[in-house]
Parts: structure tokens; sequence; C-alpha cells
């Protein structure tokens, strides 16, 4: 679920409705409600004073003016722990993200100072023989993925110092030729395959874009629909090819849910990539845990063609050493490369070619 329903119903109540962040992660709710939208947080002071959908941009300070019973916040970024802790520190709880598993309830200061998932993603690895997955990398991601673990030991949630200063996905690691055939799994806001054109100078064959979630795929048919060259795909990739349950919220957090009954969840449809008919040249995934499935379901085309690989490996608790050592297993040639492109936890990727 989205957060939409709650800022109806805290306008309603007469709460002045702020967003933090002037990012893509709650724009529905912005497109929408943006009449309704008091203004604009944000931390960074080159957008303090200007404007967003019309309405001003203030650093967290301007909270200090309020009655925090007066006000819903509601956090626009991926780093939503790190905000809410902020906007907790300043007396506010009424405090929501598309980003928090629960986006229709307050995020509790429970999920704030609980890192316990960092330590039990290093009790689940160290039940695991990284070492033999460690030799897989060259020196530097050898180097990044011991210090990703020890993070995880740790429970320190500050990666700044393990951020890559590269570009995710395209950057000096793989390098594209002309008529690649380039398949984002997850694709979101689109923003991957604008890139993928300009690396590729507009001289790619195709672009194969899957995208569950209704929302974001609309969104995606209104930017790229008219591209002869992009198809999108309103379905998900895994090891099968049918329906299956998934997690409908209209953010990058949209998800497979397997085994579920919520009554909450959509049925949408879901295929193996084996079953494309022009095999890509490129596979991008991050697809918040279903990254395992789908390579599963790509086996044949990584076995008999090897296309280049840029794969998120941080969702789930083993992805870390599972989606290495199964993408070894099919094609032991593949030279792989580590990097970590944020200041969290998240967005670790896996690089093989």
């Amino acid at each position: 679920m989205s957060v939409l329903a709650t800022c109806v119903t805290k306008i309603l109540q007469g709460k002045q409705l702020v967003f933090f962040g002037c990012g893509t992660y709650s724009r529905i709710e912005i497109e929408l409600l943006k009449d309704k939208i008091a203004y604009f947080l944000d931390n960074n002071p080159l957008l303090q004073g200007r404007s967003f959908y019309g309405k001003p941009i203030f650093n967290s300070s301007k909270l200090l003016d309020e009655n925090a019973d007066n006000i819903t916040v509601i956090i626009n970024t991926e780093f939503y722990r790190e905000i809410a802790l902020q906007l907790r520190s300043l007396g506010f709880a009424d405090i929501y993200s598309n980003e928090y598993k629960n986006a229709d309830e307050p995020i509790p200061e429970t999920a704030l100072t609980d890192t316990h998932f960092l330590v039990r993603k290093y009790n689940v690895l160290q039940e695991l023989d990284i070492e033999e997955c460690i030799v897989l990398f060259d020196p530097q991601s050898k180097e990044l993925y011991k210090n990703i673990i020890e993070k995880y030991r740790t429970a320190n949630m500050d990666f700044s110092d393990l951020s890559s200063k590269e570009p995710m996905y395209f950057n000096d690691i793989l390098t594209l030729a002309e008529n690649e055939v380039f398949a984002d799994c997850g694709v979101y806001d689109g923003r991957n395959i604008v890139d993928f054109i300009f690396e590729t100078n507009g001289k790619y064959k195709a672009v194969y874009g899957f995208e569950p979630d209704n929302t974001n795929y609309a969104l995606l048919q209104r930017c790229f629909g008219d591209m002869d060259k992009i198809q999108l795909l309103n379905m998900a990739v895994g090891n099968v090819n049918g329906e299956i349950s998934f997690d409908m919220r209209g953010t990058m957090s949209s998800k497979i849910v397997q085994n579920a009954s919520d009554k909450n969840l959509t049925k949408v449809n879901i295929m193996k990539l084996d079953t494309m008919k022009i095999p890509p040249t490129l596979i991008k995934m991050d697809i918040e845990g279903g990254e395992y499935d789908a390579l599963l379901g790509a086996e044949r085309i990584i076995t008999e063609t090897k296309p280049k690989l840029a794969i998120s490996v941080y969702h789930c608790d083993d992805d870390l050493y599972r989606l290495p050592m199964l993408i070894h297993k099919f094609r032991p040639d593949y030279k792989f490369y580590l990097r970590h492109h944020t200041n969290a936890y998240v967005d670790t990727v896996l690089y093989a070619y």
C-alpha cells in the first residue's frame, strides 16, 4: 500500500502535510496532492530557498516553528531511517514513508533503532563458505566484500566510506557495444533506460523494460511509449511463466511476495527471461529480493550467450554469496566485480562479464 490514503485522511483532519525530500519516491502523492502540501524539507543546502511543485523548500529547522501535533511528514527518499531519526530528534512522530514495509502506518521508533537485520545478514553469511565466493572477485572487490561483511557484523549503517564514486550500472566496468539488447528488470522510473540510451549514444538494438507495478508502468508508458526500440512489459521476471502475488506500492519498493494471502496483494504476470525471443546482451536486476529466481529463469540465456550482468546483491540476507555463486555455476568464465553505490546499506551491485 502507498501513503496516499494516509495523506488524504490527515488533510481532512486538518493537519499540515509536509514532504521531506525533493525526489520521486512519492511522486504519485505529490502529483495528486500538490495543492494541499504545505511545503517541502530537504537537507541539501543547494535546494533550500528554492521551490518544488510550486511549494517552498526549507531545511529541517523550519519544523522548530511548528506544533508537532499539527504536522504529518511524508519522507520522500530511500533513506527513510536516517530522516525519520532526524525528525524524531526534533519532536515529530507522525511520520510515514512509501519505503517502510507498512506504508500506511507511522514509522515506529523501533524500526529506526533496531539494526538487527544487518547482524542477521552477517550471521547468515557466516554459515556459508564465503571465501569460495570472495576468490571470484578482483582485489578491489575482495576488499569491499570483506568491508561490507564487517559493516553487517557491527550493525554499522553508515556505508559512506565504501561508496563508489562511479555511476551505478553504467561505469567503466561494463563496456557497451553497438546493438546492445538491454533487459531492465525493475524499471521503476526509467532512469536506467535513459542512462543506457546516452551511454550507447542511441546506438542500441532494443530495450525490454520489465515493470509489474501498474502505477510505475503507466508513467513509463507516458515517457517511453512512442520510442520504437523500447518495449515496456507490465510483468515481473522470475523462474516461472504465469501469475504471482505482488505488493504494488507505486514506488521502487514494489515487490513479489511468495506464499502470501494478504488481501492487499495483486496478481501480476511473470515470465522467465529464457522465454525472450531476442536474448539480451545486458541484464540489470533490482527487483527487491527476486533476483535469485530471476537468474534461475535466465539460466539458458546466461549459459549459452553470457550477457553482461548488473545485479543487486543486498536485498536478501545471503544474496552477497548465493547470487555470484549461482552465476558462477552457470558460467565459470564470468569475471566478477563488486561496487557499493550509496552511503547507506542499500545498492550493492554485482557486475559480471
